[in-house]
């Protein structure tokens, strides 16, 4: 409908509402609260709309898991990929939130739906912390059918990133987009 839809983040500093994603309407410029979900501090890492299902799927940078939210700003599923784990609905972690970023690898960034799967970021290592064993990677999973809910058996490593400008290390990727043509690009 021309709307755009925005998540927190905490990535580049404090965000007093960590916890919102927040519509811009598309008439009229006015923004609103769209779905306020579980976080307690770190915030979100991307958003994506999905023209199939019609839904909005969010990552969560505080319990891992990647939120599908409907058209009213209802939670749909989450899925996490560290353990697999979709819930319909809300999860229910115990400790969770707690207001600290999930660990390194178990953090997903970039989300992004292209021809019936969800595309996503893990965040394994950064300038500041390198893994000497593996890298940032993109990841993929299906859908179980035109709901959009996460089918958590498709999973599928698709890349891990290169090193970043010839240093020993990849840096997040926050970002990813298909062109026309079917390529994928990344923001890293």
């Amino acid at each position: 409908d021309g709307n755009i839809y925005v998540a927190a983040t905490t990535v580049y500093g404090a965000n007093p509402a960590p916890n919102t994603t927040k519509k811009i309407d598309g008439k009229t410029g006015k923004i609103s609260v769209f779905a306020s979900l579980p976080n307690n501090g770190p915030a979100f890492g991307n958003i994506n709309y999905d023209c199939v299902s019609e839904t909005l799927y969010v990552s969560n940078h505080d319990d891992g898991r990647i939120y599908q939210v409907d058209m009213a700003g209802k939670v749909v599923s989450t899925y996490r990929h560290s353990d697999k784990n979709v819930t319909l609905g809300l999860a229910n972690d115990p400790g969770e939130p707690n207001g600290v970023f999930i660990p390194l690898a178990q953090r997903v960034w970039a989300v992004q739906s292209h021809a019936g799967r969800l595309y996503y970021s893990t965040w394994r290592e950064d300038t500041g912390r390198k893994d000497a064993v593996e890298s940032n990677a993109i990841w993929s999973v299906g859908y179980k059918d035109e709901t959009g809910v996460i089918d958590p058996m498709t999973a599928k490593l698709e890349f891990l990133l290169p090193a970043y400008n010839g240093q020993n290390y990849s840096n997040p990727v926050s970002d990813i987009s298909f062109a026309q043509t079917g390529w994928m690009l990344v923001a890293q």
